[in-house]
């Protein structure tokens, strides 16, 4: 996975970010169940994503944490 500096933040994140809101919210909005949510976390976090783009409307935050 690509990483980049973010800002002047001196923070190393991942180019590719996860996207925690709309269209599907971490898979909520389509069926998945609680585990299949943190399942995709998993996944995108296994291929080295560390950059979560959330927001405290998406009601992504609990999944994210766990």
């Amino acid at each position: 996975m690509q990483t980049t500096t973010l800002g002047r933040t001196n923070l190393i994140v991942s180019r590719m970010g996860m996207g925690a809101g709309d269209p599907s919210r971490l898979g909520q909005r389509t069926g998945k169940t609680e585990s299949e949510c943190i399942d995709i976390l998993k996944q995108a976090f296994d291929a080295g994503v560390n950059f979560v783009d959330t927001s405290d409307t998406y009601s992504t935050e609990p999944i994210i944490g766990q």
